[in-house]
């Protein structure tokens, strides 16, 4: 579904606005891509892998200009998984001088785009890992969500249709909307996690 299609949509399955007098183009246009860039934020995707060289006593490493304030996920270091850990176990191996290979890291959105790791880089290495990266919506032509999970796109509709009725104090019509919402996101929600990746991770949680 397009931006373009889901105004379509809007305006006349939800809004029941055949014209253009009260709610224009532009205004539905900037809803839904609100709405899509919300709901893309707090399910944690598009995603993205990188990599990134640091040298012999780092401990910490940048993350791309396009990576959004939100959790890293499998952080390795020379192919070596890292743990994620609070920041005073950082610190505290940092400046104990720890010997061995880094086996920890943290990031924290508060302290900016760097994450710290621990112990220090013995040598010059590689730290791979996964990012969340920031999303920004297209023009009305643009795929919602760059074509990615198309059976939910309905999702933004309705997250564009409660911004639409708060706009013109329609709260009953808000209210109705958000419940719609709230119940398809419920279900990407189960989608995004029944996934086998994620069942592999969460087993791998439980047995350990």
């Amino acid at each position: 579904m397009t931006f373009g299609e889901a105004r379509t949509i809007l305006r006349n399955d939800v809004l029941a606005e055949a014209s253009t007098d009260y709610y224009s183009d532009a205004d539905l246009l900037g809803y839904l891509q609100r709405s899509a860039k919300e709901i893309a934020m707090n399910f944690g995707f598009p995603t993205a892998l990188a990599s990134v060289n640091v040298s012999a006593d780092d401990f910490t490493f940048d993350l791309p200009a396009d990576a959004a304030n939100i959790d890293l996920n499998e952080v390795s270091f020379d192919g070596f998984a890292l743990t994620l850990a609070p920041r005073r176990r950082i610190l505290g191996a940092v400046q104990q001088a720890s010997l061995g290979l880094p086996r920890y890291y943290n990031w924290e959105p508060k302290r900016g785009g760097q994450v710290a790791f621990a112990p220090k880089a013995p040598r010059d290495a590689v730290v791979s890992f996964e990012y969340v990266k920031e999303y920004t919506p297209g023009d009305e032509n643009a795929e919602v969500w760059d074509g990615l999970f198309p059976a939910y796109h309905e999702v933004v509709v309705y997250r564009a249709a409660v911004k639409a009725f708060e706009a013109s104090l329609e709260v009953d019509r808000s209210q109705y909307w958000l419940t719609r919402e709230q119940n398809v996101s419920q279900e990407f929600s189960l989608f995004l996690n029944e996934t086998p990746l994620n069942k592999a991770i969460a087993q791998e949680v439980a047995e350990s």
